[in-house]
């Protein structure tokens, strides 16, 4: 199965696939046909079959993972165990004020908001996309009740 997957795509992309090219592909698409598209790529990014492919397709794969991470988050609570298996927090709101807080705060960079947010959905029963947690997530400054509330509940040592 995972092979015609590959082989298909190969078939469209040719031997040096790209993101952009892949893009210009599916937007010729209808959207069921463009999103059975975009699973495929997903289910060759989790399965067997990802380490037998030629190195620039695993590139592709990773890069249009990181590209379109709302495709990656559906593929994963759609097709596999880890959507059975996601958690939900006790006080969502207040789990989020705490990764703002950690991730975010006295950071040369900044982290990327897209990135910490599709990992947070790829774990937690949290409702809403990609982009709508990462923006929720890049909002300036932290709720003073939240900070209060979280230092409240435990004591903060240098411990784990």
């Amino acid at each position: 199965m995972m092979k015609k997957i590959y082989e298909r795509l190969r078939e469209r992309l040719g031997h040096k696939p790209t993101v952009k090219n892949f893009d210009a592909f599916l937007v010729t698409l209808g959207p069921d046909e463009r999103e059975s598209w975009k699973m495929d790529v997903c289910s060759l990014g989790y399965g067997d079959y990802y380490r037998k492919m030629p190195g620039a397709y695993r590139k592709f794969i990773r890069k249009y993972m990181e590209h379109d991470r709302e495709c990656e988050r559906c593929y994963i609570r759609k097709y596999t165990v880890r959507g059975d298996l996601l958690y939900s927090p006790f006080r969502p709101e207040l789990l989020l004020e705490l990764v703002k807080l950690v991730e975010f705060t006295d950071r040369e960079t900044p982290p990327s908001s897209l990135e910490i947010a599709s990992c947070l959905l790829m774990g937690f029963d949290y409702p809403g996309s990609v982009r709508g947690l990462a923006s929720h997530l890049r909002e300036a400054g932290h709720s003073a009740e939240a900070v209060l509330v979280l230092a409240g509940k435990r004591e903060v040592t240098d411990e784990f």
